[in-house]
């Protein structure tokens, strides 16, 4: 009996070992740095949730014009793995009409005369014309500027530029530290904040999400050293999972925003998409938290679990007061 435990026991180590071994040579190939190609680009569709996640997008969805850009009958799509196929999205074309939208699809077809008048783009193959697309021209198509992208092959600052909102299902299965858009804006963040300044954490208004993924101030933090940044309660939002819905819920029934305004900009410091831009004036509670962690720098930002430059925006502690100084509660 021992000798056969004994046995198993040495199976077992040499299993690990190979496992080990196999993980090492594989991080080596990549040399130990992480990266986006270790994950898939896109997942299959679900009819059902994407149904209700395309609904969501919109304050009243019925009438809504869906157009779906997807590969013509029996074409190869790339990448192959993970490809929605024909059959799933018959069926989101026939939960969409269901709902009371009205989905439209190109099979292969053109892309700009699909979306012409279109309230959606929804990309679900990566076909190379539709990857060649020139997002200006289906801005100008376009009834509304939503643009969802289940393939990850589109350039989502190329969108916002043309003043679309870019949403990327396929990004939602990376983990979200390899995010580019939020490298993008880290990178924007590095060169415009000196080292070593401060930059306080502002939401636009309630925390819309207990997903984790939404953390964004997390990589954020690691990106932007050795610059100071400051977060509402930090110890509840960056410690364990449960604590971190504890500080949204926290957030949401402490109200911080109350009585503040929203400030639409003229000019945008990355993003292009004015409309969506994130920014408010500041509380009486955030002035004084500004200024007791000298803080140079206010960072607002929508709490969703995917980063779109839109919801980001960088602005000089002093640009911030002078908007305070000219809302209606001080004027």
């Amino acid at each position: 009996m021992l000798h056969w435990l004994s046995r198993l026991h040495a199976l077992s180590a040499a299993l690990v070992l190979l496992f080990l071994s196999m993980a090492i040579g594989q991080a080596a190939m990549d040399g130990f740095q992480p990266t986006r190609q270790r994950y898939p680009a896109s997942k299959p569709l679900n009819p059902v949730t994407t149904t209700k996640y395309i609904a969501g997008l919109f304050s009243h969805y019925k009438g809504k014009v869906i157009a779906i850009l997807d590969a013509a009958p029996g074409e190869d799509v790339i990448p192959a793995d993970g490809a929605t196929s024909a059959e799933s999205i018959d069926k989101l074309e026939e939960h969409l009409r269901r709902s009371g939208m009205l989905p439209r699809r190109s099979r292969g077809g053109d892309a700009l005369q699909t979306a012409r008048g279109a309230d959606l783009v929804v990309l679900v193959h990566d076909v190379p014309s539709y990857r060649q697309i020139n997002p200006a021209d289906l801005a100008k198509v376009m009834r509304s500027p939503l643009v969802l992208d289940n393939t990850g092959v589109w350039n989502s600052g190329e969108f916002d530029a043309a003043g679309l909102v870019y949403f990327n299902a396929a990004r939602m299965y990376w983990p979200h530290w390899l995010d580019p858009e939020m490298e993008q804006f880290a990178t924007f963040v590095r060169n415009t904040v000196p080292p070593g300044e401060g930059i306080l954490m502002v939401p636009n208004g309630p925390l819309q999400t207990t997903a984790t993924r939404a953390r964004w101030f997390l990589p954020l933090n690691a990106r932007l050293l050795p610059r100071r940044l400051y977060l509402w309660h930090p110890e509840m939002g960056t410690s364990f999972v449960t604590t971190y819905y504890q500080w949204v819920n926290s957030y949401n029934q402490e109200t911080p925003w109350r009585g503040t305004q929203k400030v639409r900009l003229d000019k945008r410091g990355l993003s292009k998409n004015l409309p969506s831009a994130p920014t408010r004036t500041l509380s009486p509670v955030e002035i004084q938290a500004a200024k007791n962690h000298d803080v140079q720098w206010i960072l607002f930002w929508r709490h969703q679990p995917d980063f779109l430059l839109g919801d980001w925006e960088l602005v000089p502690f002093t640009t911030v007061l002078s908007w305070s100084a000219k809302s209606p509660q001080n004027s």
